[in-house]
């Protein structure tokens, strides 16, 4: 897997929601830094349409260490639980 792009992003507001987006041909990662993120993704088909109607839902936290990947062809949105929250997210 090569990176693409790489970048932070830090929310200023707390409670602020990044919109529903996703990617069709990129796998994107997703590391929260500091605070806790919870995470939403379904699936999309080759018309951008969801494939299910229930998202797959993941907590992340600065303790937990872990990397959420969010593959090709699935649609993401998240917010921070509940303080504002450091997220470092790559795409390949």
């Amino acid at each position: 897997m090569t990176i693409e792009r790489f970048y932070i992003v830090q929310n200023y507001k707390e409670g602020f929601i990044r919109a529903w987006h996703g990617h069709k041909k990129e796998t994107k990662t997703a590391y929260v830094v500091t605070g806790a993120a919870l995470f939403y993704a379904i699936e999309m088909n080759e018309e951008t349409m969801p494939l299910n109607k229930v998202p797959l839902k993941w907590v992340l936290d600065e303790r937990t260490q872990g990397i959420l990947i969010i593959h090709q062809n699935t649609i993401m949105v998240s917010r921070p639980l509940p303080q504002i929250q450091k997220l470092c997210s790559s795409l390949t």
